[in-house]
């Protein structure tokens, strides 16, 4: 699905290193470095896709209903508070990519905003996804938790990124899935979350 998308500034900005309360920089270079950002924005096509499986406990993690293992203690923690949970992945796009690889070679610094941009809005993404899914739900009494994570932090292994593009049809979203597990194109994220 495309998602619609307003541009974080103030979470790009912190993620630049600006803090309104200590940095220096003059109104005008403000309104500088905000230009790239919209300019950033512009080749920015956000889309996200999401399921929800029911799961049940299993060694060193979690068993989805499709029969998947996902290992970690991360997903294993859903077990005490969640009954299902909430797989979802945003990506921002090709063309975002292109554009930071063409600015590594000529302007590193707008590279550097162009690239925080497609971070924060990439994550935006996810977000948007939670709070969809969470309106869905509403209805069946269901609460989605506002915390979430991905394959490849703590123990939650990046091989499970496999298992979730394949359940998650990737593919369709013009995304590929590397031999070492990393998704192509780099402004793409999967995630999980539970329901309840």
């Amino acid at each position: 699905m495309d998602i619609p998308f307003e541009i974080p500034y103030s979470r790009i900005l912190s993620r630049l290193g600006y803090k309104k309360s200590t940095s220096t920089m003059l109104s005008c270079q403000l309104d500088a470095v905000k230009g790239v950002i919209e300019e950033a924005a512009g080749y920015i096509a956000l889309k996200g896709t999401y399921i929800i499986q029911n799961f049940k406990p299993a060694e060193h993690g979690i068993e989805l209903e499709s029969g998947d293992i996902i290992t970690g203690t991360l997903p294993a923690k859903l077990n005490g508070s969640a009954t299902s949970a909430l797989i979802m992945a945003a990506t921002s796009g090709k063309a975002i990519m292109d554009k930071i690889e063409e600015l590594k070679a000529k302007n590193l610094e707008r590279a550097v905003i162009f690239d925080a941009t497609a971070s924060e809005i990439t994550d935006w993404g996810l977000e948007w996804i939670v709070k969809y899914a969470s309106t869905m739900l509403k209805h069946e009494s269901r609460v989605v938790s506002k915390k979430r994570f991905s394959p490849g932090y703590g123990d939650f292994d990046l091989k499970n990124q496999r298992i979730f593009y394949s359940l998650l049809h990737l593919e369709q979203f013009d995304i590929r899935l590397t031999e070492s597990c990393m998704l192509v194109p780099e402004k793409s994220v999967i995630a999980m979350t539970g329901v309840r």
